[in-house]
This record gives C-alpha cells, structure tokens and sequence, in this order.
C-alpha cells in the first residue's frame, strides 16, 4: 500500500473515532437531561395529586420506563452496532429489512402482553383497580418499531444527534402530559369534587404513546432528511470504499434470521435489562409491596399511602445518580476508544477503568452520605410531609450499589464480556424477589428497601469476581474508608444543626423553615466536604481533572496554595 493511500485511511479512522466520541459525548448529554426531567416532574406529581395519586402512577411506571428503555437506550445501541459492522451497503441492507421483521414482532408481543393482559398484571400488583392504567401503556409498544429501527439506522452511521433530540422532545412531551392531568386533577379537587385518582393515573400514562408519537415525528424526519443526503452511501464510502460497497456482502454470516435473532435475545436483551435496571427492581415492588402490606393486615387505603411514600425515593434516587450518568459521560468515550485503539493495550485502558470505577465509588458514598443527612428536611421540601423519611434514609443508600453496578456493566461491556451483566442481573433480580415479600412482612416499607440494596450489593460482589485484579475493590480500600468517613461526618454536622434549629432555637418544623434548614446544612456539608477533601486528598489531581469542569473544582480544592 502505498504511502499517500496509507495516510489517507488513517486520517478517515481519526476522523471516524472522533466522529464517535462526539456522537457518544451527545447521546449521554441528552441521556443526562431526559434523567433529569424524569426525576424533577415527580415532585410537582405528587404535590398535585397526593401520596395515593402517586401510588397509581408509580405502580404503572415501570411498565412504561421498561418498554421506553427497549426502543430509546438498549435495542437501538444494539441494533446501532449491527449496522456498523455489516461489511456493505448489501449486507447493512438486508439487516434492517430482518431486524424491521424481528422488531415488529418483538413489539406486537409486547402490546399484547400488556393489553390484554392488563387485567391479570393489575391483580398480580394486588389492585384490580390499576387495570385501565396498565393497557392505557401498551399503546406505546406499537410505536417501537419505528423508534428502534430509526434511532439504530442512524447510530449505525455515527449520527446520534437525531436520537439525542427525539429523547429530549419525547420527555419534555411526556412531563408536559402528565404535569397537565395532575393540574386538572388538582383543580377539580378544589372545585369541591372528588376526582378518581385511577382515571387520573389512565390520562398520565397516555403520554406514554403521546411522546412516543412525538418522538417517532422527530426520527422519521432525520430519517428522511438522511436518505435524501445520501448518508448511507457516503458512509460506506467514507469508511470502506465504493468498490467494497458496489460489491455486495451475499456471503456475510451476520445478516442470517439465526444470528440476528440470537444476537437480539442475548446481547440486545442484556444491554437492555442493565439499562433499565432501577426500573426492573421498580417492577418487582410494583407486584410485591402493596399486596404483601394488605396481606399483613393493612388497609387498602393506608397501603395505598404508605406505598406512595415509599415511591418518593425513585426520583430522589435519580438525582443522586445523576453525578453518575455525568462520570459515565466524561470517561465513557475514553474507554471505549483507549480499548479499541490504544496501542499500548490493556495497561492504558485499565488506568482509565481504575480512575472512572474509583471516582464513581467515591463520589457515590458522598452523594449519599449527604442525601441521607438532609433526608427529613428534603423529604418536607419536596413532597410536604416528613413522612417515610427513616425509609427514604434507607432507600438512597442504593445510590452507591448501583452507581457502582453500571459503572462495573460499562467496564464490562467495553471488554466485551456482555454476558457477565446479563448472569448479574438475573441473580440480582432473583434475590429481590426472593427477600422483598420476607423482608416486607418483617419491616414493611422499609424491608423493601433493604431487599433492593442486598440485591444491588450481590450484582456488585458478583461483577467484582470478573473484573481485572487490578480493578478491584481491594486496591482502594483507603478511598472507600475516607470516603465513608466523610459521609459520616457530613451526617453528624446536619443532625447537630437541627438539634440546635429545633432544641435550641425552637423553630417549628414548617415545610417553609425546614427549606431554611435545608439550606443551611447544604452549606455546612459543602464547607464540610471541602475542608475534609483538603486535608484528606481521596482523589488525586489527575483524577479531579478528568472530571467535567475538573480543574475549576481542583483549583477551588487547592485555594490558597494555588499560588505557590
């Protein structure tokens, strides 16, 4: 090969990896938003439709959040990376055309499932009631094939702006439906009348197909706009040449209905059950924690509340795992190109491995470390009571487990060794299903809870068994210890605060003056926090500049020794 030719294919593969890291550094950012939102619209929910409004919703949710997970983040990422593998225009061809046939089925069965079956799920949950919502959801699963299909074409070409924009719209769509229901709810509540929460939960969760649709616009667009640009032919180009491409992949093992469909039910369905985890342990609750409080004695309406509580830790638990989706975005990109590209082999990509595991554990035990010492007064900031806030102090403590679970899945995964998730997540599962009822029975809500972290803690002991030496919990156990340190500390700082708020000073605990307090420890544990980092440096400098905005946060850490 001569040298020209030589220099122009290694200037299209720095292009195509660039290219990547860019497509990957969006699709996370628009991942990052869409969380977001999902979390915060949940507290205007519940403050518009009360503890037992948001047990409707919340029962149904993860249904929902499944089948959004199926067509937005895992399938189209899989189907993505069969696209970017068929070797031709031919042999690309022939996999969407099979893909489009397993897809319509996979979802006809989905709809299925959920329609007709909506009556045996409600009963299972316990609640006969919940029907209606249930097979109001299903309607979305019609619309998956064309999500899916579209979002995975376009990835496959390294175009993951359109997918980027779709979530964001079919979020901001689906808050705007829900926030809409519950405000009507609310008013007719005013109005003197005595709205039926279950219709209300029937209308919210037909922004389900309502967003979906939205999103489906926005794809079918891109769609389009692609095809009219010939990107399909310029990709091929680009990356293997026209003669290639004009040649036709007839022999091409990977576009055969076997391949496809087992490739689909294995590495598509892991990638997609590890996305969705919190929403799969979600489900479990959703068919356990009701029905075990009633068959212990509790009335309907009182297990219908406390279950409501209960649900006010999901978004609460978001947010705190929103540092992690952003850990994920700075070191994601870098280890997929450092384990594809890099010369050096494995030692570089360890080294990055090491710092994203290190840097999510630390700043996981932190992060829950504080939400568990403001937990009452968030708990009253947010939702208006301080109900369940023992259990919700229990309930964050899955902010550690899983931040730590995915960032295990993702190292996995860029070791291609998919399937050890896959047998994760199948023992995790088993293991909440297997306490959640014991554990509900013994401690209420609050063994519910407890069931959630044991199963979280075996995937994390399970993972840690197949990772590198190197990568293992063991090489930094003196982080772990600083880190927890620090989050007691933060504790024991904002419990003395509120004995001298409400001991000493007297202040009632009003939603108004326990903002006020909140405040006030949000403060006192950032002060905390700093001083604590400065003489106990956890991270290393490097590791602080690997960060979003690392080196502003690192040269606030230093203060005044900046100048020497």
């Amino acid at each position: 090969m001569s040298k020209k030719k030589t220099h122009v294919t290694n200037k299209q593969n720095t292009s195509t990896t660039q290219k990547a890291m860019q497509g990957a550094a969006i699709l996370t950012l628009a991942a990052f938003i869409a969380k977001i939102l999902s979390a915060i619209y949940r507290v205007p929910l519940q403050n518009l439709v009360g503890n037992t409004g948001f047990y409707v919703y919340q029962q149904v949710y993860p249904i929902y959040g499944i089948g959004m997970t199926f067509a937005l983040n895992g399938l189209p990422s899989f189907i993505g990376k069969q696209v970017a593998l068929a070797p031709d225009a031919y042999s690309q061809k022939r996999v969407m055309q099979r893909y489009s046939v397993i897809v319509s089925i996979f979802a006809a069965i989905c709809f299925a499932i959920v329609y007709f079956g909506a009556g045996q799920i409600a009963t299972m949950m316990g609640d006969a009631l919940l029907a209606p919502v249930v097979q109001s959801v299903s309607y979305m699963f019609l619309l998956m094939p064309i999500l899916l299909l579209s979002r995975g074409y376009l990835q496959g070409l390294n175009d993951m702006v359109p997918t980027a924009i779709s979530q964001v719209v079919e979020q901001l769509v689906r808050v705007a439906v829900i926030l809409t229901v519950a405000y009507l709810f609310a008013q007719t509540q005013l109005d003197g009348l005595h709205p039926n929460v279950y219709t209300m939960g029937f209308w919210a969760m037909q922004s389900a197909w309502v967003a979906a649709a939205a999103a489906s616009v926005v794809m079918v667009y891109y769609w389009l706009k692609a095809r009219e640009k010939n990107m399909y032919q310029d990709f091929l180009a680009g990356h293997y040449g026209l003669e290639q491409a004009s040649t036709g992949g007839k022999n091409y093992p990977g576009h055969a209905w076997g391949h496809l469909t087992k490739a689909f039910v294995t590495e598509g369905f892991v990638i997609c059950f590890f996305s969705a985890l919190l929403v799969f342990y979600q489900l479990v609750d959703a068919f356990t924690v009701y029905d075990q409080l009633v068959a212990n004695g509790m009335p309907d309406d009182l297990a219908k509340n406390v279950k409501g509580i209960y649900d006010r830790g999901q978004p609460i638990v978001q947010l705190g795992m929103v540092v992690a989706t952003a850990l994920a975005t700075s070191f994601l990109p870098t280890l997929a190109k450092t384990k594809q590209f890099d010369l050096k082999g494995s030692q570089h990509f360890e080294a990055v491995a090491r710092q994203y595991l290190r840097v999510t554990l630390v700043f996981s035990i932190i992060i829950t470390g504080g939400l568990v010492a403001i937990m009452p007064q968030l708990n009253h900031f947010l939702f208006a009571s301080r109900e369940g806030s023992g259990v919700l102090m229990v309930y964050v403590l899955m902010v550690v487990m899983a931040s730590y679970v995915l960032a295990q899945n993702n190292v996995l995964q860029a070791m291609n060794r998919w399937y050890v998730p896959g047998i994760a997540f199948v023992i995790g599962m088993v293991v909440k299903m297997i306490l959640t009822p014991i554990l509900v029975t013994v401690w209420s809500t609050m063994g519910a809870a407890w069931a959630t972290n044991i199963g979280l803690l075996v995937m994390v002991v399970y993972l840690e068994g197949h990772l590198p030496m190197s990568l293992r919990l063991h090489t930094w156990t003196k982080a772990i210890l600083s880190a927890s340190a620090l989050a007691v500390v933060m504790v024991v700082v904002t419990a003395i605060l509120a004995y001298l708020w409400h001991g000493v000073l007297g202040m009632a605990a009003t939603r108004f003056l326990d903002t006020v307090l909140m405040a006030v420890q949000i403060f006192a544990g950032v002060l905390t926090a700093w001083v604590f980092l400065r003489k106990v440096p956890i991270l290393t400098q490097e590791e602080w500049l690997a960060l979003p905005k690392g080196d502003l946060i690192w040269r606030v850490m230093q203060g005044s020794t900046l100048s020497r």
